[in-house]
């Protein structure tokens, strides 16, 4: 009587395992892409929000201050289509990095395969799957120094609210105001960490 010893090695037993590095990158993009387009979509929340705020208290305290609301009200509009011309480059960048990630694996195998007339074929793939894994940390080192250069914070509209001749009211409301949306602040350093831990 035989009796097979079950398998102990998780890369058998686990059915991620099996998946092609193509579909794992896709996923990978796609998890990035959505991840982007969330934080996005956050700040812009957060900023909205604080907007709505300054804006409730200044209604009930200025009535008669309409030319000064209005200043208030055209710097949030610039802030805000500052923050809305993110969004499009964002969506064709991530167009553009799932179009280059096709062509990035196409040419990697192109690449491994002429590598493989001169070498082994398993220390030509090596020799790419490095070469890649160099340009992915110049790169993610560099996006990281560039994003934390980021000004977040609604300049234009702090900087004439604080110009605007205010109620004590209004004041305290815009000191209870962050000018940098710190939730997305925070979101953002989580997945810097996530996608630190996905390089690993």
């Amino acid at each position: 009587m035989v009796t097979e010893i079950p398998s102990t090695d998780p890369v058998y037993d686990d059915p991620q395992a099996e998946r092609p590095l193509s579909e794992l990158l896709s996923e990978l993009l796609g998890d990035v892409t959505s991840l982007f387009r969330q934080e996005m979509d956050l700040a812009k929340a957060e900023v909205k929000q604080d907007v709505s705020r300054i804006a409730a208290a200044a209604r009930e305290d200025l009535e008669g201050t309409r030319a000064e609301i209005a200043k208030v009200s055209a710097a949030a509009k610039d802030d805000l289509a500052e923050a809305k011309q993110i969004t499009k480059p964002a969506g064709m960048l991530g167009g553009a990095a799932g179009a280059g990630l096709i062509a990035l694996l196409l040419l990697s195998f192109a690449l491994a395969w002429g590598l493989a007339e001169v070498v082994p074929a398993g220390v030509a793939f090596l020799i790419v799957g490095l070469l890649y894994a160099i340009v992915a940390g110049v790169l993610f080192s560099v996006g990281k120094k560039k994003l934390q250069q980021v000004n977040l914070a609604p300049d234009k509209t702090m900087s004439t609210l604080k110009a605007v001749n205010l109620p004590e009211r209004t004041r305290e409301s815009l000191q209870q105001v962050t000018p940098v949306p710190e939730q997305t602040v925070e979101t953002l350093k989580e997945d810097v960490q996530w996608a630190k831990n996905q390089m690993r």
